[in-house]
């Protein structure tokens, strides 16, 4: 990618991202700082509490202390200023692992690790589920929450076998359905 933005002249705010300076990223692209602190954060709770965590729910809760005490730079950011000062209850990770380890501690993380290992067992009981997971793992990466509702349906989904294509094919059912129905005008 920085090859082709480079050989077709493009400029603009997406650009920085492509040079991989990140020491300017950390200090000028909110987005960068917030994908890469709050994910941060979560270790540093876990950190404080590594065994049974800060509690599900609870990422929040000293986000605003450790943001402030490590990261205070990213306060002349719009988004964290009000997550910190105007909004502290609406602070999360960004990331999966990270809040993970931050509310459930050693404990939650390799309860929630143990299950997805029975998905991915699961999972590789057809295409379909393989894909329903690789799916639900982009969503939660992508949107930040493992509360997130897709990401539950879907490991719900492949872990009770929905993908593993053993239910009927509806149109075959309904074709044997057809064919008894003709069978008892015959008889």
């Amino acid at each position: 990618m920085p090859f082709l933005l480079e050989t077709l002249r493009v400029s603009g705010y997406f650009i920085d991202r492509f040079q991989f300076d990140f020491r300017h990223l950390y200090r000028t692209d909110d987005s960068f700082f917030i994908r890469v602190v709050f994910p941060a954060i979560g270790f540093l709770e876990f950190a404080q509490h590594p065994l049974f965590g800060v509690g599900g729910g609870f990422y929040h809760r000293s986000f605003a202390d450790l943001l402030i005490r490590h990261f205070s730079e990213g306060l002349r950011f719009r988004e964290v200023y009000d997550l910190v000062f105007l909004m502290p209850e609406r602070a999360t990770s960004r990331n999966l692992l990270s809040r993970v380890f931050a509310e459930e501690g050693l404990i939650g993380v390799s309860l929630f690790l143990g299950f997805l290992a029975s998905v991915i067992r699961n999972a590789g009981a057809g295409t379909f589920a393989r894909f329903a997971f690789a799916l639900a793992l982009a969503l939660v990466m992508n949107f930040d929450s493992y509360a997130f509702v897709n990401f539950w349906l879907l490991i719900g989904f492949v872990q009770g076998g929905f993908f593993a294509g053993q239910q009927p094919d509806i149109r075959a059912a309904e074709a044997d359905a057809r064919g008894k129905k003709g069978m008892k005008r015959i008889a």
